[in-house]
């Protein structure tokens, strides 16, 4: 009877122990575009604006404008607009590298980065919170290069900024649903939007229509 029951012990411990190694492999599986040339983090000081002057075309009669970007140049773009906003920008000076792809009708985007070199006193309150959620929920990461990222399908409703009810936080190759991060921090994911969309605004980019084709981001947008 004792054998058995060591042989049971023995058996839900390797099962457990398999457990806990798969989740910890998909929790620190880095990217695979991480270390390939490119996946650098791209130059903060070129400006949003100005990538968006240098692939636009002027459409109609009232100025409206057209901006297509492929992947390297949104992947330009989302950088710029990370360093022009105070609680996310230090962490671009910690970022080991840095990428944007489009895929069907997704976008993500996404660092890989040390929580423990993060100087959590450089961020503003909202920054330091989220950091410090971030190493409470996954602690076995606080110390490793890890991945994170932001997928899914943006659109424009009413000049805003939106995600479908699919967008996903990733840490390594787990995905969390982004209303669900949103709740955690206290905010809503309409809030979470609402900021995106006013990053744009300051760099001058108001959004009129938006679609993912051949993999590039296309987007109307008035000008200013």
């Amino acid at each position: 009877m004792k054998s058995k029951l060591l042989a049971g012990i023995v058996i839900l411990a390797a099962v457990v122990g398999g457990g806990v190694a798969y989740a910890w492999n998909r929790a620190t599986a880095l990217p695979k575009w991480y270390g390939a040339t490119g996946s650098a983090v791209p130059d903060a000081s070129v400006s949003v604006s100005d990538l968006v002057a240098s692939n636009a075309t002027d459409r109609d009669s009232d100025g409206q404008l057209e901006v297509i970007f492929d992947e390297a140049e949104l992947n330009q773009a989302v950088v710029s607009a990370i360093a022009n906003q105070p609680q996310a920008a230090p962490l671009l000076d910690h970022a080991k590298g840095f990428n944007t792809s489009i895929e069907r009708d997704r976008i993500e985007t996404g660092m890989v980065m040390n929580l423990s070199e993060i100087p959590i006193e450089s961020l503003p309150q909202p920054g330091q919170q989220a950091v410090m959620q971030l190493a409470e929920t996954f602690p076995m990461l606080a110390s490793r290069d890890i991945y994170v990222g932001l997928e899914g399908s943006p659109q424009i409703v009413d000049g805003q900024l939106r995600f479908d009810e699919t967008a996903l936080l990733k840490v390594g190759q787990f995905s969390i649903p982004l209303q669900e991060v949103a709740s955690r921090f206290g905010l809503s994911q309409t809030e979470l939007e609402q900021q995106l969309t006013a990053a744009l605004a300051q760099q001058g980019i108001s959004l009129e229509e938006l679609q993912i084709e051949n993999g590039q981001l296309i987007f109307d947008s008035a000008a200013q």
